[in-house]
């Protein structure tokens, strides 16, 4: 019989996202791209013009752009175009509450894929900011952690970064696309949280949360920012905020002052936002987190795991019994098994094995 297993080690994809279909993808698990003559409703247009005051900006003498100008005659490739991104905002941020991320798979489970929709990728961010977990104090730490199981917790801003050059893969339609989906399970996160809270009456902790992601896709010599808020749970709009020429002094001084602002909310009024929304849940007796329910597709038995349109991470939670289903395989210490795929309802008929069996195949005994 043919070895059915995943390999231990996590699949990302990335050509899926290249694929003019993506957006389609998207668009059928509740993530939208805001029309360029829409605008996003009332409250989000106050938020944005709270965050990133346009009378702010100013121009100096502090911006060098002799780099970036150096990167749009000869080209650049990735590496570069993250390290400039990264020096854009290591500076800027508390390390005490704060934490960067790059270049790691965020927890399939907190991706909004619908029951019955084909998956999107799951996100790899180059670089992603949110909190760092040794913030919190003891008593939250337990209810943090299956709230969100990232590196970073409750991420506010992601970088989508490509190369920009004759050995360059994707660009900024790819950066986008990763963009969007990325942001959406960030705010996803949120929104189980603020869930949660309204469950919990916790009515004023709730309608307190900003309802909104930041990212930025670029290619070195062009940056393009994001937001991307909800309506509702499991309802996500990506409005294009604006876009910015890095090898411009003025824009790109504009650019380093809408991060700085970014960065600001995210370490101050955001923060303290979900630090008294998690006390309140502490408070009122809510221990066991956020849980995410396990992502299962009815369009599997139509999808070849090793394609590379939907090459990602595939957890199939059918068969095996966990008592927190927030918990990843790896958390565990679990390896993935993969029966042949069928659709949730013949898994469920042709499976008659007892759960000792099942536990003692995915833990390899």
């Amino acid at each position: 019989m043919a070895d059915t297993r995943l390999p231990t080690t996590v699949r990302t994809a990335k050509d899926g996202v290249r694929y003019g279909a993506y957006r389609e993808r998207l668009r059928s698990n509740g993530i939208r791209m805001l029309r360029a003559h829409d605008e996003p409703p009332p409250h989000i247009q106050a938020l944005l013009q709270d965050v990133l005051p346009v009378e702010s900006v100013t121009i100096n003498g502090c911006v060098d752009t002799a780099e970036t100008r150096a990167m749009a005659i000869n080209g650049v490739d990735e590496d570069r175009v993250k390290h400039l991104f990264q020096s854009l905002i290591a500076d800027r941020i508390d390390r005490s509450r704060l934490e960067i991320v790059g270049n790691k798979l965020l927890d399939p489970l907190r991706v909004p894929n619908r029951l019955g929709q084909h998956r999107i990728v799951t996100p790899k961010p180059d670089l992603y900011l949110g909190y760092s977990y040794g913030h919190f104090g003891d008593d939250l730490q337990g209810l943090l952690w299956n709230s969100d199981t990232n590196i970073a917790k409750f991420a506010f801003l992601e970088m989508e970064l490509k190369g920009d050059g004759q050995s360059s893969l994707g660009g900024l339609w790819v950066a986008t696309n990763q963009c969007m989906g990325g942001a959406s399970t960030f705010l996803n996160i949120l929104n189980k949280l603020q869930s949660t809270l309204y469950e919990n009456n916790l009515v004023e902790e709730a309608e307190a949360l900003d309802p909104v992601v930041f990212s930025v896709a670029s290619n070195g010599t062009e940056a393009r920012l994001f937001a991307t808020y909800s309506k509702s749970e499991g309802d996500f709009t990506t409005y294009f905020v604006r876009g910015f020429l890095l090898y411009d002094t003025s824009s790109r001084a504009i650019l380093d002052t809408y991060i700085q602002h970014i960065v600001d909310w995210g370490t101050n009024r955001r923060l303290q936002k979900i630090e008294s929304a998690l006390q309140a849940l502490h408070e009122s007796g809510v221990g066991g987190g956020i849980p995410a329910p396990p992502t299962i597709s009815g369009n599997e038995e139509n999808e070849d795991p090793d394609s590379s349109e939907t090459n990602q991470t595939y957890i199939e939670m059918t068969y095996i019994e966990m008592t927190d289903c927030s918990m990843t395989c790896s958390q565990v210490g679990m390896e993935v098994v993969s029966e042949p795929r069928q659709t949730w309802s013949k898994k469920r008929a042709a499976d008659t094995q007892p759960s000792t069996s099942k536990r003692r195949r995915a833990t390899g005994a």
